[in-house]
């Protein structure tokens, strides 16, 4: 069986704010089976988990420190 991994930083909502739907595209262009993601902004202006994961078919979960 083969299991196809993809690990990506997202590095919070620095740079080009172009990035999350790029990385959506390539997401879903790549189709892995499970995806590491590292540095997620998750507050209650904004979900990139949901950004990033819409339109594919993966599910998605994250960790929030407090």
């Amino acid at each position: 069986m083969r299991v196809r991994i993809l690990t990506i930083n997202v590095q919070n909502d620095d740079g080009d704010p172009r990035r999350l739907g790029i990385l959506n595209r390539e997401l879903r262009r790549l189709n892995p089976d499970i995806v590491a993601l590292r540095e997620v902004l998750h507050t209650d202006e904004r979900n990139q988990l949901e950004e990033l994961l819409a339109g594919t078919e993966l599910y998605g979960t994250h960790q929030a420190r407090r």
